[in-house]
């Protein structure tokens, strides 16, 4: 699993696969598995270190992938914001904490 988080990882910042692609990953409790955050984390984290973290939050706000940082509830809003503060990477839900 990490070697295909990796995989994809280097897909995304090397800009060979769409960033719109995201929008399929979806973030909620209800929606993913114990296994599902360990390959998003990784992913995550992967295109976080080998970006930057100044160029991957700035991309992530151009992105805005709607299913990885939900607004539709605060349960799902909360679930991803403390998902992404556990990883090490809460800089990504600025927008989302206002």
């Amino acid at each position: 699993m990490r070697n295909l988080a990796c995989f994809f990882a280097h897909l995304f910042y090397t800009n060979v696969l769409d960033w719109k692609v995201m929008n399929c990953m979806v973030l909620t409790e209800e929606e993913t598995t114990a296994n599902s955050r360990i390959f998003i984390k990784i992913l995550m984290q992967e295109i976080a270190n080998n970006m930057g973290m100044k160029v991957f939050v700035a991309k992530m706000d151009e992105v805005q992938p709607e299913s990885l940082f939900p607004t539709d509830s605060v349960e799902n809003c909360r679930f991803s914001i403390n998902f992404f503060t556990s990883i090490g990477l809460g800089a990504v839900t600025e927008k989302m904490r206002e």
